[in-house]
């Protein structure tokens, strides 16, 4: 468990490692390598939906990192897609991949919005443990508000993220 404990923080960190300011080459050759692991999983974590999911999240992530907007939106699609057939609705990775979506998905905004709703109070069910996820999600609700001309219900979102970080991760974080 310990040795597939650290495969696995070293693939992440590998997927998670995002530069910027690289060279065309070396970009190419992280789109090469983000490409093939997106494709790969599909076949070889059809087993382990939970790591997949997190995978998947993992190079969404690096993908938004890359400027590759639109692969991001497929990559958190097909996160969500797979995770729905074979994981609860209130698995916290799949609340994760709503939220993360809620900013790339623009066009099915009742459906993502109704989500991510969900993927809150999902947040809040898991106390102290969902905070980070609780916080993001609550900002990223809140954005979606504003943008929409909700801006009293975005600014209950902003203290309600304000005061659930200050008062479980303390002032200052």
């Amino acid at each position: 468990a310990g040795r597939a404990a650290s495969v696995k923080a070293f693939v992440l960190a590998i997927i998670a490692q995002a530069a910027p300011a690289a060279t065309r080459e070396t970009r190419d050759a992280d789109l090469t390598l983000l490409t093939t692991a997106e494709q790969r999983l599909s076949r070889e974590f059809s087993v382990h939906p939970a790591l997949a999911l997190e995978l998947r999240l993992a190079i969404a992530r690096a993908y938004r990192n890359r400027g590759e907007f639109e692969r991001t939106r497929a990559t958190l699609r097909q996160a969500i897609a797979e995770a729905q057939q074979s994981l609860p609705p209130d698995d916290p990775q799949l609340a994760r991949a709503w939220i993360e979506i809620s900013d790339w998905q623009m066009l099915e905004s009742e459906r993502v919005g109704s989500a991510l709703d969900r993927a809150i109070e999902t947040a809040r069910k898991l106390g102290d443990r969902g905070t980070e996820l609780l916080v993001d999600g609550l900002q990223k609700r809140a954005g979606r508000r504003f943008r929409s001309g909700s801006h009293a219900d975005g600014m209950i979102d902003v203290r309600d993220a304000y005061d659930i970080a200050v008062r479980r991760l303390g002032a200052g974080h």
